[in-house]
């Protein structure tokens, strides 16, 4: 939409001969796109809202150092609540899910990459390689190590 406006925006101080058709084509492209997202946000629930939002934020910043402050400051709710609908409707804590993702990710580069172990938990947003050792074993069941050796093996 940004983009639209902005190109509506040069329309306007073009030549008015060339501005009618172009200038409502662009009208009508913003008003087409404001108008799904509107419809498509009114059929999402308050709380649906926050938690889509929440993992959309996770997802695309689950390298960086997050916290639940972070996290509800971007949702735009109180950290107590988030993490209390989020628990509710998902099952785990927002800590849990930035957990999951992390691992998710780090998997997805141990089994395809050989990329060292210490880069891979750098890369996914834990910064001490023994913490990341002993997140992966608890959620994964096995050292990142054991994990990319036992995907090797059943390769070949």
């Amino acid at each position: 939409v940004y983009q639209l406006l902005k190109n509506l925006v040069l329309e306007l101080n073009s030549a008015p001969a060339e501005q009618n058709i172009s200038t409502s084509l662009l009208m009508y492209e913003i008003l087409i796109k404001t108008s799904g997202e509107a419809i498509r946000s009114r059929n999402e629930s308050t709380v649906d809202n926050y938690i889509n939002k929440t993992k959309k934020f996770i997802n695309l910043n689950f390298d960086k150092k997050l916290t639940l402050k972070d996290i509800s400051s971007y949702s735009n709710i109180n950290e107590d609540y988030l993490n209390r609908i989020f628990k509710k409707n998902t099952g785990i804590s927002v800590n849990e899910y930035l957990t999951e993702v992390r691992i998710d990710k780090a998997k997805m580069l141990l089994r395809n990459t050989d990329i060292p172990v210490i880069d891979i938990s750098e890369m996914v947003g834990i910064n001490s390689r023994q913490y990341f050792n002993q997140v992966f074993k608890k959620v994964a069941g096995i050292s990142p190590n054991k994990f990319r050796k036992s995907f090797k093996v059943e390769l070949f």
